[in-house]
């Protein structure tokens, strides 16, 4: 039996945005020989930041026990949830490809969306290399 292609899209702090929704649809129309999936994030919400990563972790780990390649593609602060999530699970991960990732370091990023994204903080932390902080 052969593996089907999972891309799961992680979109960036605009995940509530109508941009948010063309970037997916583009995704979406991009190619039918892949399933596609886009996570739901919310970084504007309440939930921590790793509950966030551990929703994240299961669906790859779920996709992965159903014969599917998985791949993901994080777009700005998507980036660093994709990174640590490959960082979990690189075994169960075929590609991770990000755009215009957020993984800079604090000092270029507003504190705004810190407050504005709370989980936003706590992605950069973890995904962002000690030397860039």
């Amino acid at each position: 039996m052969s593996k089907t292609h999972h891309i799961i899209y992680v979109p960036g702090l605009g995940d509530r945005h109508p941009g948010h929704i063309q970037i997916n649809l583009l995704i979406n129309g991009a190619s039918r020989a892949w399933s596609r999936t886009t996570f739901a994030v919310g970084w504007s919400n309440s939930e921590p930041f790793d509950s966030k990563l551990n929703r994240l972790i299961g669906l790859i780990d779920e996709l992965s026990t159903k014969n599917s390649l998985v791949s993901l593609l994080g777009t700005s602060a998507g980036a660093g949830l994709v990174l640590n999530a490959y960082l979990a699970r690189p075994k169960n991960i075929s590609r991770v490809v990000y755009v215009c990732g957020e993984l800079t370091g604090f000092a270029k990023i507003n504190p705004r969306y810190f407050k504005e994204n709370p989980a936003f903080k706590d992605s950069m932390a973890m995904a962002t290399p000690t030397w860039a902080n």
